[in-house]
């Protein structure tokens, strides 16, 4: 399988999702118009790489700014993420990154660790 290497642009994050390691990490600003779109290949790899995946999956975030429609994105990935973990395909982990002044970016990685039903850890970074 393929790893998945989209780099970041303006108003996208970048995607980098390793299929020999299991490690999945998304970088940056969300912000498309279309996220759905956006989202779509990571939608797609991470369904084929839920098919065979490795024995531990960690999804590593460190967004700085994202929109409403990218969070429903996220959301979906979590799902995914939670149902593997769930049925034992595979040790899921998630480490949420933010800024220490960035409040608005914390309390989204609470809310989206109270959703996501997965080890979910939110990790403060200095300046």
């Amino acid at each position: 399988m393929e790893d998945l290497i989209i780099e970041e642009a303006q108003k996208t994050p970048a995607l980098h999702f390793n299929a020999q390691n299991g490690r999945l990490h998304i970088k940056g600003n969300s912000i498309p118009e279309y996220a759905r779109k956006f989202y779509g290949p990571a939608m797609e790899w991470l369904a084929e790489y839920g098919k065979n995946p490795r024995p531990e999956t960690k999804l590593t975030i460190e967004l700085n700014y994202f929109n409403t429609s990218s969070s429903a994105s996220l959301l979906a990935m979590f799902e995914i993420l939670a149902h593997w973990h769930e049925n034992g395909y595979t040790k899921v982990s998630v480490e949420w990154h933010y800024d220490k002044s960035d409040l608005d970016i914390k309390e989204a990685g609470e809310f989206f660790q109270d959703l996501a039903g997965i080890p979910f850890e939110l990790i403060f970074e200095q300046e």
